[in-house]
């Protein structure tokens, strides 16, 4: 696989993560409108783990694409975001009182999705990701 399919799968990467990290907002902001619909649509019980799932799936690609960037272009401030973003989706999830869950996790999904932006913008602008550096050993 040559540097610039690296590039592409890893910008795709990204684009897929900030989109799970957007619905997952969208998710936490909507949930409250729908829960006294779920009941009448007879859905309640299909979309009862859906919020776990993309939470769970958001900071699963944020880690890899995020831990992959940092390791290619030592740019603490993705990582912090990755940190805090992943702090804050868990923390209104399993700590939090239910008044405060969804401006943490809505907090948490947007700092992911900001991380996997910056991300997508140093690769964008990096040598070594865009394949302009002839050194096969540029990647690792």
């Amino acid at each position: 696989m040559n540097k610039v399919s690296l590039s592409l799968s890893h910008n795709s990467v990204d684009s897929v993560g900030a989109s799970v990290s957007i619905l997952c907002a969208i998710h936490c902001i909507a949930m409250p409108f729908l829960i006294a619909l779920l009941p009448l649509s007879g859905i309640g019980l299909v979309a009862q783990g859906i919020g776990e799932r993309i939470v769970f799936v958001s900071i699963l690609l944020a880690a890899g694409s995020l831990c992959w960037g940092f390791r290619l272009h030592r740019k603490r401030r993705t990582i912090l975001a990755l940190a805090g973003g992943a702090g804050m989706i868990l923390a209104g999830s399993f700590l939090m009182p239910d008044a405060y869950e969804t401006a943490f996790n809505v907090t948490g999904a947007m700092c992911l999705a900001s991380a996997h932006l910056m991300n997508r913008r140093l690769c964008n602008a990096c040598r070594r990701c865009s394949g302009a550096v002839d050194n096969p050993k540029s990647l690792g």
